[in-house]
């Protein structure tokens, strides 16, 4: 029923009164002489230039061919009390192919391009001069020159092409579609232009062909293909991806201050969360995540297309979806608030979100307490002494050895503080009564826990975090930024609220000779050596920063 709303839109009678001149333009088209079609043929293109290996053996079937001979008839004329009428019963795309086969000969000088948008594009919606222009541009390329133009006259040309109005040979057809994909790809986006290669190929019956081109992929969620892809690294996943399945939680106080530290808890604290699944049930998150179901689809072919398809147009196949489970959402959604309650903890904030702490074993926000309280990169050791040995005494005497010897030893003192304090902390954990949000406005539990000395305010509990309120090391941002190019920095000041329209995007690289692809590999490929992490995507329509690198693009937008 979708599919003929879409597409089999409602026939309406259409009586017009015949006038000479229309006469002559429109009763002379549907069965052009076939000599005449040859000759402008030849004069037009060659066909065998067209074509593309993958596609050559590919002979049109009969099926379509009757459907666009069914779809070129011409409306029958009426005579009635000396006028003469055309009823028209054909919908806006049977006009489309009548019109097609009317100008598929037609050829225009070099002329300016005027510019044309429309949904739907189709003859139709072009007064002259914008037909002027897609007839020449058409001749230009089909003999491999591809002018710059407007997105609309290229949808009207893979009308042409889907719909065989203008050439009936599907070798030609999709080899013409591929040209077209591969020249415009950098100017608009036309990502669509290789499902529609598929259609025709799975219409055409080519379907391990079709499968190739433009394969009936299972859904599958981009937070399992990141578990899927990082199961060694988890930590490296994106807050972003895990955001979508938060729910119920209202931002704190404390939140909004300290976001980004709470954003690496639980990023960090990952690994921790599939060590308890792998103890307790012997399941990684991902199996405990995720659940796939075999169901049988369908597929429509040339989904919102100006085509002359009506009926059972479409394919069935059987795909295994992957779906989100209830417990996805649960835990998700517990943990976030425990990496928040680790973290007030971890910066002196006695209040706690409340939590239902049966959701997770007990012991797994002591761990996160331990795992965070580490001191990081330096380890429970320093440094006591360095001293160079030179030998003397010869006459000549060696080159000295300038090697530093360190001398290690632990670091009793520091040790037993660090401990007093996890201790200390974890009984007050075990002691006290959980509290709500500030906001909630409910007593919390006051404990002083003492002073910290100024000297050691960067290490043990506090080591975890960067001096600033944000989850990166300003050495590692400034890594990032200095690695970046000149372009590749305006280019990211071109985003806002951290998105960008992907085809806004293309325009601006495209101005500075650049691909839209080839620098977002160039941005993440730096941010993963720098920052550990991509630092944005594209999805769908548009760009995305990952959100825990806002303060890196405010302090680009700064300089």
């Amino acid at each position: 029923m979708f599919f003929k709303k879409l597409f089999n839109r409602e026939e309406k009678n259409n009586t017009k009164i015949d006038r000479a001149v229309e006469v002559m333009k429109t009763t002379h088209f549907a069965n052009p002489d076939p000599k005449q079609n040859q000759i402008n043929h030849q004069l037009l293109y060659n066909e065998a230039n067209v074509y593309i290996d993958e596609f050559r053996h590919i002979k049109t079937t009969a099926k379509i061919l009757n459907m666009v001979a069914d779809a070129v008839k011409q409306p029958k004329s009426e005579n009635r009390n000396g006028m003469t009428f055309t009823v028209s019963y054909g919908v806006r795309d049977s006009n489309f192919i009548r019109d097609s086969f009317r100008y598929k000969n037609r050829t225009h000088s070099r002329c300016e391009m005027p510019h044309f948008q429309a949904f739907y594009s189709t003859f139709s919606d072009m007064n002259k001069e914008q037909k002027n222009w897609y007839f020449y541009w058409r001749e230009q390329v089909i003999n491999g020159h591809y002018p710059e133009t407007d997105l609309s006259y290229i949808y009207v040309f893979v009308y042409e092409l889907i719909n065989y109005s203008f050439n009936s040979n599907a070798a030609f057809n999709l080899s013409m579609i591929y040209r077209l994909y591969k020249a415009y790809k950098g100017q608009h986006r036309i990502e669509r232009y290789i499902s529609l290669i598929g259609d025709m190929l799975y219409e055409l019956g080519e379907y391990s062909l079709a499968e190739k081109w433009s394969p009936n992929l299972p859904q599958i969620p981009p937070l399992y293909r990141q578990l899927n892809e990082k199961q060694d690294s988890l930590s490296r996943i994106s807050i972003t991806y895990w955001k979508s399945y938060l729910t119920q939680h209202r931002p704190s106080k404390f939140f909004e201050k300290n976001k980004n530290k709470i954003y690496k808890t639980f990023k960090e604290c990952l690994p921790l969360l599939e060590t308890s699944h792998l103890k307790h049930n012997n399941n990684k998150l991902i199996d405990v995540y995720f659940k796939q179901n075999e169901e049988k689809e369908q597929r429509w072919l040339f989904s919102g297309m100006v085509s002359i398809r009506t009926e059972n147009n479409f394919i069935e196949f059987t795909s295994n979806n992957i779906y989100p489970t209830e417990q996805l959402f649960k835990e998700v959604s517990a943990f976030f608030r425990l990496s928040e309650n680790v973290t007030r903890l971890l910066n002196h904030e006695k209040r706690q979100l409340q939590l239902d702490e049966g959701i997770f074993p007990s012991e797994l926000k002591n761990q996160m307490i331990e795992f965070l309280s580490r001191p990081k990169e330096r380890g429970r050791f320093k440094t006591v002494k360095t001293k160079v040995v030179e030998e003397t005494g010869s006459a000549i005497p060696p080159k000295p050895d300038l090697t530093p010897k360190v001398v290690i030893e632990f670091n009793d003192e520091r040790i037993r503080q660090l401990t007093e304090e996890t201790d200390l902390l974890v009984d007050e954990v075990a002691r006290r009564s959980l509290e709500p949000e500030e906001e909630l406005s409910e007593t919390s539990v006051e404990v002083d826990l003492g002073e910290p000395e100024k000297e050691e305010e960067d290490q043990g509990l506090n080591k975890f975090f960067s001096r600033s309120e944000d989850d990166i090391d300003s050495e590692q941002i400034e890594d990032f930024l200095d690695s970046l190019t000149d372009t590749e920095k305006a280019f990211l000041q071109q985003f806002k609220d951290m998105n960008c329209s992907s085809s806004e995007a293309a325009l601006f690289l495209k101005a500075k000779g650049l691909m839209l692809g080839v620098v977002l590999s160039s941005i993440n490929e730096k941010a993963q050596d720098s920052l550990e992490d991509n630092f944005l995507e594209e999805d769908g329509e548009f760009l995305s920063i990952y959100e825990e690198f806002e303060i890196v693009v405010n302090l680009l937008k700064e300089r």
